[in-house]
């Protein structure tokens, strides 16, 4: 798919924030189209790649701030 292409493609790129965007994208997607077991699927790998962001951060109340901003949008 082209998601999966994007998402790959980000990958090798290292596009740490693209490739959870685009996971968080399909989930919405996903959820609007009433497909509960993909998107879960896509949260669990937006999650994954939110929570390898948030231990890059070395100060707290950033990566506190990011994990915030990014779970609330994947919730």
């Amino acid at each position: 798919s082209a998601l999966q292409r994007a998402i790959d493609l980000a990958r090798s790129h290292q596009l740490r924030p693209v490739i959870w965007q685009a996971h968080a994208a399909a989930l919405d997607g996903l959820l609007s189209a009433g497909r509960q077991a993909e998107a879960d699927e896509q949260r669990a790998a937006a999650q994954a790649v939110v929570a390898e962001i948030a231990g890059l951060f070395k100060d707290q109340e950033l990566r506190q701030a990011f994990l915030r901003s990014a779970q609330a949008r994947i919730a």
